[in-house]
């Protein structure tokens, strides 16, 4: 028999029980004095309940109301007083939808649509994959349909961590909240800087537009302003080119071909390491040319093309990414830049043997041109904050070293040669892009997207850069952050979150 499809017995809710109890901050080793004998399975009494005499009766009145979300028919309490003690015929204490009725900030349910709404509030969108089939279902469902509990049994996992307190944003409308903050203050700023002209197609892109989306890494989402907005994802999409590298031919032969180091200059600059003539690294353009010449190396390029969209759907949670013709092709005109970068690395000896140029060329600006909203993003990034495995469908997309790798040079070398200031400032790894996109990773947390098409002379959004500065200034989340410093700022990861 499928383990989703399991019967519930006795013993499965007098865990949950117990599980209520410790989250309590009880111990769950005594359960029984808080009253587990007074409940009678398939018509079985049990001796009279020691409840009664029980000095944490008050605290047990919210083991109650969680407990009858669980409780099926053919078990139930049959003593007719204590908080435990509700009879069967009995209406249960909160039929609303009320911040009283909680415990940790979940809702009391007593239905599919409390359910639901219990599910918004602790951050899951009713796109999510896991919980697509719950969303679907019908208010009038039965509690006691198979169908329904098969749905919710796909999902118990999640649902029971968020009873627990211990995902990874416990009190999430707290954190979504505190955020919004943040984007609306950035919002009325005038931060100056212009879409980025160099680039055609670019130019045209409405500068007002504004959007932020989160994900941690149990999927938990929220999107503020115009986060369903696809825009061009252009340099944001160098960690996922040397990602993908990185898996197929592993980090020495990588490295062998590029750097590690910040390069101190603009990201189309035309220079290489002194000593190796290679380019510095793989977050500037000379080094993503020559990450995307190692990926599906002697394919025909729609099909090396084909795996890269494939793999960027998996981040995305198995979400489209987008291509933008227009901006492919308007990139490749006004591409004499690139094609000098490469042949300076070919004049070097950099390529690996036998490379086509042109096709490495055509690659990368296909890589450029592809196309995202900041949700997407935010779930991408929060796929590299839990060790390469998307948190909305549990697909691992990266090995743990190459998200290491990955994001260790996101940190150095991610925002161009503003990368030290940013890591001064912010702390966390993150990639810009002209376009007006900035993703970042909070390892072990979430991810962010914050997307806004002005762009300072060094090629990042204004913006963004001033939505992240903020965001650290009131989270806990930088890198560096002693522990002394973090206790004067917000950490969300907590149930107590500082104020």
């Amino acid at each position: 028999m499928d383990r989703f499809e399991r019967p519930r017995t006795e013993c499965h809710y007098l865990n949950i029980l117990r599980l209520c109890i410790h989250q309590l901050g009880h111990d769950a080793s005594s359960v029984n004095v808080y009253g587990i004998n007074q409940y009678s399975c398939n018509g079985s009494s049990r001796p009279e309940n020691p409840f009664r005499q029980c000095p944490l009766k008050d605290s047990l009145s919210k083991v109650d109301n969680i407990l009858s979300v669980f409780l099926p028919d053919n078990i139930h309490p049959t003593a007719s007083e204590g908080s435990l003690g509700r009879k069967r015929d009995e209406k249960p204490h909160h039929t609303t939808f009320q911040k009283d009725a909680s415990l940790f900030g979940i809702p009391v349910m007593h239905d599919i649509h409390d359910l639901q709404d219990s599910l918004i509030l602790s951050g899951f969108l009713p796109d999510d994959p896991r919980f697509q089939e719950i969303f679907a279902i019908k208010p009038t469902t039965s509690p006691e349909s198979p169908r329904l509990q098969k749905r919710v049994g796909h999902a118990e996992e999640v649902v029971t961590r968020a009873l627990q307190g211990t995902l990874a944003i416990p009190d999430f409308q707290r954190f979504k909240q505190g955020v919004k903050e943040i984007f609306e203050q950035v919002r009325e700023k005038e931060l100056g800087g212009s879409v980025a002209k160099y680039i055609p197609q670019l130019a045209s892109v409405d500068p007002n537009l504004f959007a932020v989306s989160f994900c941690s890494i149990d999927g938990q989402r929220f999107n503020l302003g115009d986060a369903d907005v696809d825009f061009s994802i252009q340099s944001c999409s160098k960690p996922i080119t040397y990602s993908i590298a990185l898996e197929e031919q592993g980090a020495a032969k990588v490295h062998s071909h590029v750097g590690k180091e910040p390069s101190g200059q603009s990201f189309n600059h035309m220079s290489l390491l002194v000593k190796r003539k290679l380019p510095h690294n793989p977050m500037i353009n000379a080094g993503a040319i020559m990450t995307s010449s190692l990926i599906q190396v002697g394919m025909p390029l729609y099909k090396r093309f084909g795996k890269v969209t494939e793999i960027w759907s998996e981040l995305f949670g198995g979400k489209k990414v987008g291509f933008n013709n227009s901006v492919y092709l308007s990139e490749k005109d006004t591409a004499d830049r690139n094609y000098a970068l490469a042949y300076m690395m070919k004049e070097a000896g950099a390529f690996p043997e036998n490379t086509n140029l042109y096709e490495s060329l055509e690659f990368y600006f296909q890589c450029c041109s592809l196309e995202a909203s900041t949700d997407k993003m935010a779930i991408l990034a929060a796929t590299y904050a839990n060790g390469g495995i998307c948190p909305i469908t549990n697909t691992h997309v990266f090995d743990p070293s190459t998200v290491r790798n990955c994001i260790s040079l996101m940190a150095s070398c991610g925002m161009y040669d503003y990368s030290g200031e940013w890591n001064f400032q912010v702390g966390l790894p993150a990639k810009s892009g002209v376009g007006g996109a900035i993703w970042v990773v909070v390892p072990n947390v979430g991810g962010f997207c914050c997307y806004s098409p002005p762009v300072d002379e060094l090629g990042n959004s204004t913006k963004g850069l001033e939505f992240f500065k903020m965001l650290s200034e009131r989270y806990a989340f930088h890198m560096m952050e002693p522990q002394r410093l973090r206790g004067l700022k917000m950490d969300p990861t907590t149930r107590g979150e500082k104020e």
